[in-house]
């Protein structure tokens, strides 16, 4: 499906922007993506492609 391709994209690019800009909160990424203002859905989301929040993601990519 054409939505859920566009939404692996957005994902994709919200991974790269929450390590670009590890000080932003994840809701300033979820707008940046597209996800507007439902910073929820967009952890929701983010969390079936990946098995990880937003905030866990960070943690995981940034500690050694």
């Amino acid at each position: 499906k054409f939505s859920a391709y566009v939404t692996e994209l957005r994902i994709q690019e919200a991974k790269k922007l929450l390590l670009e800009h590890s000080e932003e909160s994840p809701y300033a990424v979820a707008e940046m993506v597209g996800f507007g203002n439902n910073p929820q859905y967009f952890s929701q989301i983010f969390k079936k492609y990946t098995k990880l929040s937003p905030k866990d993601y960070v943690k995981s990519m940034l500690e050694p």
